[in-house]
């Protein structure tokens, strides 16, 4: 029977958490927490823009974020509060780490929604920092409007 809880426990330990499902807890909508200081305990600087982020957020909705300042990391950024992001579209970055808060991908208000390589670019940003959910979303998004083309 120890053997089991231990089994158990381990599993919990190494699931991965989707970033959708942990952010839409009407108890506790992390979506306040989108670009908000309050608490934040790492940015994110692309372009000439920074967002304000959270390291449980970030980490747990990605590798790549994990790797960089996680728990084990080893890295720079862990210890400087800054993740650089230089070769990602400025407009693809801000739909990406707000979905990671809010589990939702909308483009109601962004100026470029009709345009296909937006959402082109919020795939590619989230093939590369291995956020599936969201990469699927982009990509019937880019379908959707390339129909119109």
């Amino acid at each position: 029977m120890a053997d089991q809880e231990k089994d158990d426990k381990h599993n919990r330990k190494s699931q991965k958490i989707d970033a959708a499902p942990m952010c839409s807890s009407p108890g506790f909508p992390m979506s306040k927490f989108f670009n908000n200081a309050h608490y934040s305990d790492i940015a994110i600087k692309f372009s000439d823009q920074q967002l304000f982020c959270h390291k449980v957020v970030v980490c747990e909705a990605s590798d790549y974020f994990r790797t960089l300042c996680g728990h084990d990391a080893k890295l720079k950024e862990k210890h400087d509060r800054l993740i650089e992001l230089r070769d990602d579209d400025p407009d693809a970055v801000p739909g990406l780490v707000n979905y990671l808060y809010t589990g939702s991908y909308s483009d109601d208000n962004h100026p470029r929604r009709l345009d296909w390589t937006y959402h082109n670019a919020v795939r590619v940003a989230a093939n590369k920092y291995g956020i599936k959910t969201l990469e699927t979303l982009a990509l019937s998004a880019l379908k959707e409007r390339a129909r119109g083309i």
